[in-house]
């Protein structure tokens, strides 16, 4: 399932909204409205008639609710998953820290209009740091440069589960968070494409739009590929972006940048703001949560996986694929602290610059540099290189 393109409060065929979420179109009626249950531990859905709306998008599931009736209990009492209503419709750990540091960031902003991104928003609330945006566009790069920083201790798979796994929580998060101070009268806002040009930010109008989804579909057709299988493979997806912003920009004039993002329009501008001790408080707190909850994603997959392919013995079942191999390794949740404690950790070193130096594959392929120019790695860089083929079961 993919929510970046979903716009909230937007209504949806049944067709069209499967298809924006790239999910399987069902058939049957018990079909559907099991796909319906399932979606709604995800998402918060409205449907009216054959019309399905999203108004927010949960940061985590929410846990399955059990309603089958206790045994020797009262016929009207029904079990349940052991949370409370009030828990299950607020399942949110993040909520309490992001909602009054962005409130407090919105309302000292000289401009009441508000262009930016998820992971802009991200660094400046303290759910990741500077490191973080341009690591994730260049993973093999990060990965190349933190082999030396744990010694040739990394492990591939894993960078790829951490990294899909914050990813994940951020734009659910900071949705969340825009839609509660939307509807607490703080804040308006919209999620859609942008456009900039000359340092300047507009928002994408709806025959913009439709131009961007028409090229879009062309693109993805062109390089027989989607949406859900071009997330894990960041050669694919810089060349469909790429290809795509290339068609936008021959159709559409006056554009130096095409991206998806959010034009807020703050409302209220009074009230108490925080102080300088209780916003670093909020944003130190809000830090160390995220980092703890990642880490226990990772903790979590890194258990499952040793439970289904591991004998009793601890040693591993026959015939079981590289990422898995991967996932029970023992550097996996070592290298997970790692990649945690440098995309995430507000006081962590800034390693941009380090990694940019870095040699890829595709840079030798490309002409860029050559094999004779490669650094002394005590040969360990052609180890690393070809570490780039493997095919992830995504």
């Amino acid at each position: 399932m993919i929510t970046n393109k979903i716009v909230l409060r937007k209504k949806y065929k049944y067709k069209s909204f499967c298809d924006i979420l790239d999910i399987e179109v069902k058939k049957g009626t018990c079909s559907k409205n099991a796909q319906l249950k399932y979606l709604k531990q995800y998402l918060d859905i409205l449907k009216e008639k054959t019309l399905y709306s999203v108004l927010a998008i949960y940061a985590e599931p929410i846990p399955k609710i059990d309603g089958r009736k206790v045994k020797g209990e009262n016929e009207n009492r029904k079990g349940h998953s052991g949370t409370s209503e009030g828990s299950r419709n607020n399942n949110n750990p993040y909520g309490k820290y992001i909602d009054p540091i962005l409130t407090n960031y919105f309302n000292k902003s000289e401009s009441k209009t508000i262009f930016t991104t998820t992971n802009m928003l991200a660094q400046e609330i303290g759910l990741v740091n500077r490191n973080y945006s341009y690591v994730t566009s260049n993973k093999k790069r990060y990965y190349q440069y933190s082999w030396n920083e744990v010694n040739g201790n990394s492990n591939y798979t894993c960078m790829w589960d951490t990294m899909g796994a914050i990813k994940g929580v951020l734009r659910g998060t900071i949705r969340s968070s825009l839609e509660r101070l939307t509807n607490s009268n703080l804040i308006t806002y919209q999620e859609s494409y942008m456009f900039s040009y000359n340092y300047k930010v507009r928002i994408a109008t709806n025959s913009e739009i439709e131009t961007i989804e028409k090229y879009e579909k062309q693109v993805l057709e062109k390089l027989e590929t989607t949406k859900k299988t071009m997330q894990f493979n960041d050669k694919l997806r810089d060349k469909y972006y790429s290809e795509v912003e290339r068609l936008v920009k021959e159709k559409i004039k006056y554009i130096d940048k095409m991206f998806i993002g959010y034009k807020i329009r703050v409302i209220v501008d009074e009230g108490k703001l925080l102080s300088e001790n209780e916003l670093n408080e909020h944003i130190k707190d809000l830090n160390y949560v995220f980092r703890q909850r990642i880490n226990e994603s990772v903790i979590r997959r890194n258990k499952k996986e040793i439970k289904e392919h591991c004998t009793w013995m601890g040693q591993m079942k026959p015939n079981i694929e590289k990422w898995i191999k991967d996932r029970i390794n023992s550097n996996y949740i070592y290298y997970a602290e790692y990649i945690i404690e440098t995309l995430i950790k507000l006081d962590y070193k800034y390693i941009v610059p380090k990694i940019k130096k870095e040699i890829t594959k595709e840079d030798i392929e490309n002409g860029i540099v050559s094999w004779m120019d490669l650094p002394d790695y005590n040969g360990n860089v052609a180890n690393k290189i070809k570490i780039d083929d493997i095919d992830l079961p995504y």
